[in-house]
């Protein structure tokens, strides 16, 4: 059974903006068609909330979250080069299979305009992310015995976490009757990326 859901939401109120977006969907089986034991679980959240501090400084906070998780399924086995039809819905994964993605960010801008020409853009974030795959990916018929063989076995994790900063100043002028823009910065990150299998 399919549960998808979608939820957004917008309003002003006075100088504050809102924005919210929810969604959802997951299934017993589906993942991969209509082979058995592939059920999944996706959902997504963001929200953004902005206010004017002043005439000219305005700040936003926002939010994005989102999880795809799963069973996963990696084909049937051939018996003499065909698909046996009876078990074509059987997934040959482990018990305990898994593929998984979890993710963060969260971001705060400030946008200040200095002057009629000069402007200031300020972008300072965090970002976690959390991967799983947890599965048996290659199977193969046995003559012999007339079971099916499982190899590809893996057990691989990420864990991310990023954080930054970006900051613009732009100026604009006329220049011998032409507009001229003229734009420095600089950007600052430092990733911590771990991988362990």
């Amino acid at each position: 059974e399919i549960m998808p859901s979608l939820v957004g939401s917008e309003m002003c109120i006075r100088d504050r903006d809102y924005r919210v977006d929810l969604s959802y969907v997951g299934a017993d089986r589906g993942s991969y068609g209509f082979v058995e034991d592939t059920s999944y679980e996706d959902y997504h959240v963001s929200g953004e909330i902005a206010s004017d501090v002043t005439d000219d400084l305005r700040v936003t906070l926002s939010l994005d979250s989102f999880k795809d998780a799963g069973e996963g399924y990696f084909g049937t086995p051939v018996v003499n080069g065909k698909i046996d039809e009876s078990v074509d819905e059987n997934n040959y994964n482990v018990s305990d299979d898994r593929i998984s993605k979890k993710v963060f960010w969260l971001g705060l801008a400030v946008d200040w305009d200095i002057t009629d020409t000069l402007k200031l853009h300020n972008m300072t974030y965090v970002n976690r992310e959390k991967r799983l795959w947890q599965n048996a990916e290659n199977y193969s018929y046995n003559d012999i015995t007339e079971n099916v063989d499982r190899s590809g076995f893996l057990h691989i994790t990420h864990d991310q976490r990023l954080y930054g900063n970006r900051t613009e100043l732009t100026t604009e002028n006329m220049i011998a009757g032409m507009r001229n823009r003229f734009m420095m910065g600089f950007d600052y990150q430092y990733n911590r990326h771990q991988r362990d299998n």
